[in-house]
C-alpha cells in the first residue's frame, strides 16, 4: 500500500488515543488533534495536511518518524510525533 488507501474500509482498534510515537511501522490511524502550543508548528503541519480527522500510515520510527499524509511523506521528530494524537484504526 503506497499512500493511504482512500477506497479501503477502516475500523477503529480501539477508543484509546495515543501519540504517533506509540505506532508501529505499517499501522494506519486517524488525527484526531495536535497537542502543541506552538503557533507555527500547528500552521506548518495544516499546510502539509496534518489535520484533525486525516488519515496517516507510519513509514518508519528511526531515525526520524516518517509519515504518509495522502500522497504526502512527512518526516518529523520525537517532539512534534509526540504532539500528534491518533486512533489507531485497522483495515476490514
Amino acid at each position: 500500500m503506497g499512500a493511504v488507501d482512500e477506497t479501503a474500509v477502516y475500523l477503529r482498534a480501539s477508543l484509546m488515543k495515543i501519540s504517533l510515537q506509540s505506532l508501529n511501522p505499517g499501522d494506519i490511524a486517524q488525527v484526531t488533534a495536535i497537542d502543541t502550543q506552538n503557533v507555527a508548528r500547528l500552521h506548518k503541519l495544516s499546510a502539509l495536511g496534518l489535520v484533525p480527522g486525516s488519515l496517516i500510515k507510519l513509514q518508519q520510527r528511526q531515525p526520524a518518524y516518517v509519515v504518509r499524509v495522502g500522497e504526502t511523506q512527512l518526516s518529523l521528530d520525537d517532539d512534534v510525533a509526540h504532539e500528534i494524537i491518533v486512533q489507531p484504526l485497522t483495515k476490514l
